[in-house]
């Protein structure tokens, strides 16, 4: 009996979890998440509050509920995005199981079709309008 040593990251197929810990990629992975992050930050402290705020007699910033709702939705976007991109990392999405097996391909009789042109009409077997050929 043949036993397989399963690590707890690598990119084998018996691997406990798909990881590539290839240190360029864990690093490019790694700005990549601090971007989103700088991102949901300018985008929701920066950009949106002077665009949909109010500014009382106090100095006092009030966003709207535009604003909330701009911010709410970007931050969504920009975690699903992150997340996206986790499972896609961590999962390898393209792999093939080792044990795969095609699936059978049934015999089928092919059929003859009658070709047509682009108004619907039959066409005959030389391409033309005539089918008594």
């Amino acid at each position: 009996v043949a036993t397989v040593k399963r690590n707890k990251c690598g990119t084998g197929p018996f691997d406990e979890n798909w990881l590539n810990m290839d240190c360029c990629g864990l690093f490019c992975a790694s700005i990549t998440y601090l971007l989103h992050i700088y991102g949901v930050y300018a985008t929701c402290m920066i950009l949106i509050p002077p665009w949909m705020s109010t500014v009382d007699e106090d100095g006092v910033r009030t966003i709207s509920f535009m604003g909330h709702l701009n911010r709410t939705a970007f931050t969504l976007v920009a975690v699903l995005a992150v997340y996206a991109h986790f499972k896609a990392m961590t999962t390898d999405p393209g792999a093939v199981p080792p044990d795969a097996q095609p699936i059978p391909v049934e015999e089928t009789t092919p059929t003859t079709a009658t070709a047509t042109d682009t108004t619907g009409k039959a066409l005959g077997t030389n391409g033309s309008m005539d089918l008594e050929n």
